[in-house]
């Protein structure tokens, strides 16, 4: 049974042993690569040099111990020094996407009480330096380089009274950060992960970070933005490793650095394992992995088969979320090796410590085995909530074997290529258009991306707005993947309870905007 709640003790152990461990790898004397971007290395020295420039900027403006800072990370050395170095310096960070706009930026450190927002120089904007030191929130840019390039970072606005203040109480003690989600119903919720869900280990001594001579380096494409990217990051500094960063999924360059190092064990998304075999990557250079591990987004049973057969490297697929602190369910090499030909299809059984059940969707009542219903997850994040039991937004069933299918969403979202959008919040963002009378979403098909968000919306009479002036006006309010492809239509298709019939506006949409899924960035 999982673990229900922690003791005071127990989450001090954790944060003591956790902090130790960050300040001994950013030690600004160590001499040793830490972070592979393109071909330039840089040194934990050099980033822990950048830490050390974050945090005294962050003194500088009452950011100090305790303060929750908002970072705007991108994969870059200096997002990783960021990241390590507010953990380090005893600050929560807030974690954030340059993927979205200036002012959910704003709203993102409102909402979370922080005292500054650490941002790279590509994503500075001086309007939103203003907006925020309004409200009280100071900026600090870091350098896009690598190398001796990051050392420095530079206060760009102070806060307009001091953020001690913001040592917001709310937070409580024992978070380490917080974690948006991507936002299903609207703004994304905060997260509080602790530093016992951090993949530290306080008994376990530190050590110098190994050479990348020695031992492979972490390959790291997804967002420290997102939780299964920071815990790839903080996975890494646990076992001593480098880490190998792509600032986005790029097959080739991430398939470069696999075949470089040797890498056994590591994978992307779905959508990612489709651009694969699409381009036709030599099996050859995927030599020596032993596994390749996916999630984020559903995988098709015909698409893990063909890739499996093509590559000759057994996929275990697991199954998680911000909200769940990572992944609770998933498949091992010794359960594919039993399992999989009977089992193709689900995301595996429940990991150590983390109990899954099934639920009718109107009582909350467990229903019978093998009958579908709502997954609820009960783990060591989910145990100072309410009953421990959280309640997901899937639709699923456990099998007599005890594997999870996931079978659909129960509510109005599409996963974009690994992003979640919500069919409901595009609805209620072009409905606000001034030339919009109504609107109405939904998710189609696409191979690459899995699915894709359609707007078809209903103009009024008088006006000359198209559905390239509506893209763009969306590309202001809303992060890039959520931007929908949208079609111009007479009239939107309604069921009996006078709701949009998403079936037939799918239909609809279709032929519309056509099969080309590359625009919107996901």
């Amino acid at each position: 049974m999982a673990t229900e709640t922690s003791t005071g003790h127990e989450t001090a152990d954790h944060e003591t042993a956790g902090i130790a461990r960050l300040r001994a790898v950013l030690d600004p004397a160590l001499d040793v690569p830490g972070v592979l971007t393109g071909s330039d290395w840089t040194t934990w020295g050099q980033l822990g040099r950048c830490a050390e420039s974050i945090a005294a900027r962050l003194d500088e403006i009452g950011a100090g111990a305790g303060c929750p800072v908002v970072l705007v990370l991108r994969n870059r050395p200096s997002g990783v020094a960021a990241l390590l170095g507010t953990l380090a310096h005893g600050r929560v960070p807030v974690l954030a996407s340059s993927l979205h706009p200036a002012p959910q930026i704003r709203a993102i450190a409102v909402s979370a009480g922080a005292g500054a927002v650490v941002l790279d120089e590509e994503d500075h904007a001086a309007g939103l330096d203003r907006e925020l030191a309004a409200e009280g929130v100071g900026s600090v840019v870091i350098p896009s380089g690598s190398g001796e390039a990051v050392v420095s970072a530079r206060t760009v606005a102070a806060a307009s009274e001091p953020a001690e203040r913001r040592a917001s109480a709310a937070i409580g003690g024992g978070v380490a950060m917080i974690v948006p989600t991507s936002g299903t119903t609207g703004a994304p919720k905060q997260i509080p992960v602790r530093w016992e869900q951090i993949p530290f280990d306080p008994a376990a001594p530190i050590r110098r970070p190994h050479d990348p001579a020695q031992r492979p380096p972490v390959v790291q494409a997804l967002s420290m933005a997102t939780i299964t990217g920071v815990r790839g990051v903080l996975a890494a500094v646990a076992r001593e490793r480098s880490i190998a960063l792509l600032e986005r999924v790029d097959v080739e360059e991430w398939t470069k650095l696999v075949e470089r190092f040797g890498v056994r064990r590591t994978g992307l998304p779905p959508a990612a394992m489709r651009m694969m075999l699409d381009a036709k990557v030599p099996p050859r250079r995927l030599l020596g992995m032993e596994a390749w591990l996916t999630g984020s987004a559903p995988l098709e049973p015909g698409l893990q088969r063909e890739f499996e057969e093509y590559f000759g490297v057994p996929v275990l697929v697991a199954y998680g979320s911000t909200e769940l602190g990572g992944s609770v369910a998933g498949w091992t090499l010794g359960l594919h090796r039993e399992w999989r030909d009977r089992k193709l299809g689900s995301v595996g059984r429940a990991r150590a410590g983390v109990r899954l059940r099934i639920v009718d969707e109107s009582t909350g009542e467990p229903v019978p085995e093998g009958e579908p219903g709502i997954l609820t997850v009960r783990s060591p994040a989910t145990a100072g909530t309410g009953d421990g039991w959280f309640r997901t937004s899937d639709r699923a069933r456990i099998d007599a074997d005890g594997f999870l299918f996931i079978l659909e969403r129960a509510d109005d979202v599409v996963i974009r290529g690994g992003f979640k959008v919500s069919l409901g919040e595009l609805e209620d963002l072009f409905r606000r258009h001034p030339a919009v009378l109504d609107a109405g979403a939904v998710g189609l098909p696409d191979e690459r991306l899995g699915r894709l968000p359609a707007v078809g919306v209903v103009l009024g009479r008088e006006t000359s707005v198209t559905a390239d002036d509506l893209r763009a006006w969306a590309i202001e309010r809303t992060a890039r993947y959520k931007v929908p492809r949208i079609a111009v239509v007479p009239s939107l298709p309604m069921g009996a309870s006078h709701k949009v019939d998403r079936t037939k506006l799918a239909a609809v949409l279709g032929p519309l905007v056509g099969p080309d899924a590359a625009e919107g960035g996901a």
